[in-house]
């Protein structure tokens, strides 16, 4: 069995189909595509935004978010002048493509800056942090 914060998984589609259900969940979606858009929307903004006044983020930068769900975090950093996508294992195109966060579909070095807030959502962490690894670029952040 394997376990992140909070739930047991006997195999990786019941770990896949959780979060399914957890991101489908119609009372979520509602307020994430709802009450909560720009509000998220000007929250990651302003994170963003210190990055880019640091020069952690130049304007055109590649950027990826890793299980973005809705994609409120894809759509602050393209307002900021970024060339960003999201994956997460339920799409929500323009903005999020579908995804695994152990297993992205990209190609090693293609980003400048990978971004995820769902590290504790992850089965297997140490994947995931390979994975960000591997599709970020030498010297991304």
């Amino acid at each position: 069995m394997r376990r992140t914060v909070g739930k047991e998984y006997s195999n990786y589609n019941d770990y896949i189909n959780h979060q399914k259900e957890k991101t489908n969940d119609q009372k979520r979606r509602k307020l994430w595509l709802g009450k909560e858009w720009q509000m998220k929307i000007d929250i990651f903004k302003n994170v963003f935004n210190y990055y880019k006044s640091n020069k952690i983020l130049d304007v055109g930068s590649k950027c990826l978010c890793f299980g973005a769900r809705t994609g409120q975090e894809v759509v602050a950093l393209n307002e900021i002048g970024m060339d960003a996508i999201g994956i997460d294992i339920v799409p929500q195109e323009p903005h999020v493509i579908i995804g695994d966060i152990h297993n992205a579909p990209f190609d090693e070095k293609t980003f400048d800056f990978v971004f995820t807030n769902i590290i504790d959502h992850s089965i297997y962490p140490k994947k995931f942090i390979s994975e960000i690894e591997r599709v970020l670029k030498p010297g991304g952040h």
